[in-house]
């Protein structure tokens, strides 16, 4: 809806729309797949959420996207305490 009062994660227009057309916004605009954010790269984020359907290294509103990479559908290993 490209209102900046809001980030990508609580916009209800994104939300609705068919998560193949989600990840295909994300990805043309560089958007980090975790936080759904540009400037970085998921790597890079520390945003510390995970997808509440899978426990993946991707952001909820993404899962199930064909395109996602496998290493982000993986479940993410929970922080070691030291």
């Amino acid at each position: 809806c490209d209102n900046e009062k809001h980030p990508l994660h609580a916009c209800k227009k994104f939300a609705e729309l068919e998560i193949e057309d989600r990840w295909e916004y994300c990805f043309e605009r560089g958007l980090c797949l975790k936080c759904l954010r540009g400037g970085h790269k998921v790597e890079d984020c520390t945003f510390v959420a995970r997808c509440r359907s899978c426990s993946g290294g991707h952001n909820t509103l993404l899962h199930g996207a064909k395109n996602m990479p496998e290493d982000l559908k993986q479940p993410v290993e929970a922080e070691r305490q030291a």
